[in-house]
């Protein structure tokens, strides 16, 4: 996989590649959060009932994860791989966002055996199941009404919303994630601290693969210099098996080593600290003395 340096954004399907395993959880409440913000300010530019909406503001299917690219900042675009012989028809919001929850759940369940199944967490998958089953209730419904899509501010204030419990538009998507969090005026700033978090850090380990794949071609042409038999354990190394040591280790930064087993909650809707990448938050630690050091004897 390229991603080309300096890149100002990354696809979805670049980072499910580079690190060849799903996302985690609240990476997936993130972008499907992100992602109904944008569809809902695609909306707001679109002059609904004219001629004159640009295309590139219908509501279109989410094919895969290749459309949904995440930008430096933490917020998320959307962008259609038409043919230039045959383009996309646009879609209904409905049909939006059963592709959406389609798409977020192959993100979950990537790279995964045909035999295994993700077990996740009640709220998102009952949130995955009411998109995923939006064209069937389309049909035994009147389509979506334009007066769903209002500005997200205006959204956010409406009524309590763990009260959802049909999907109707991209708000209702949008307060559903919102009453995941325990602040639910929290939810802007943190879905987008993921996304960025989820940029920065796929940035991060490119980079230190770039360094592995350097250092092991420096490593093998000292051994072919002195004639050494090559060090197996370490050529054998993938770069799946160095991404899976790279996630090891920001979640251990991210989240804090457990000495001991503690019982722990089956589900627990608290978030994790999101606003610094790992790396941040030991440069951080280290800039402000939140450590101890032992004597040396």
């Amino acid at each position: 996989m390229d991603i080309t340096d300096g890149a100002e954004e990354l696809s979805l399907e670049e980072i499910l590649s580079l690190y060849n395993q799903p996302i985690n959880e609240e990476q997936g409440w993130a972008v499907c959060y992100q992602c109904c913000r944008t569809l809902v300010q695609k909306h707001r530019r679109r002059q609904p009932r004219t001629s004159s909406a640009s295309v590139g503001d219908l509501p279109r299917r989410i094919e895969g994860p290749g459309d949904v690219r995440i930008l430096r900042d933490g917020t998320v675009a959307l962008h259609h791989r038409d043919s230039a012989d045959q383009p996309r028809p646009p879609n209904t919001s409905l049909e939006v966002i059963e592709s959406l929850g389609i798409m977020i759940y192959k993100a979950l369940d990537y790279s995964l055996k045909e035999s295994e199944e993700r077990e996740l967490s009640p709220p998102l998958e009952q949130l995955i199941d009411m998109m995923t089953n939006m064209a069937e209730k389309e049909r035994d419904s009147d389509p979506c009404p334009d007066e769903g899509y209002e500005a997200i501010e205006e959204e956010e204030d409406e009524g309590d919303p763990k009260t959802v419990c049909h999907v109707k538009g991209f708000r209702d998507i949008i307060m559903l994630c919102t009453s995941h969090l325990p602040s639910p005026s929290d939810a802007p700033n943190h879905y987008q601290a993921v996304c960025r978090a989820l940029y920065a850090e796929t940035r991060e380990l490119r980079t230190f693969l770039e360094k592995i794949r350097s250092a092991k071609e420096n490593l093998r042409r000292m051994e072919r210099d002195t004639g050494e038999e090559p060090i197996r354990d370490v050529n054998e190394l993938q770069n799946a098996d160095w991404a899976k040591f790279w996630m090891q280790v920001m979640g251990d930064l991210r989240n804090g080593v457990k000495l001991k087993k503690v019982q722990e909650r089956q589900y627990s809707p608290l978030p994790i600290e999101f606003q610094l990448t790992p790396y941040e938050m030991l440069m951080d630690d280290i800039r402000f003395k939140r450590y101890k050091l032992r004597n040396v004897t």
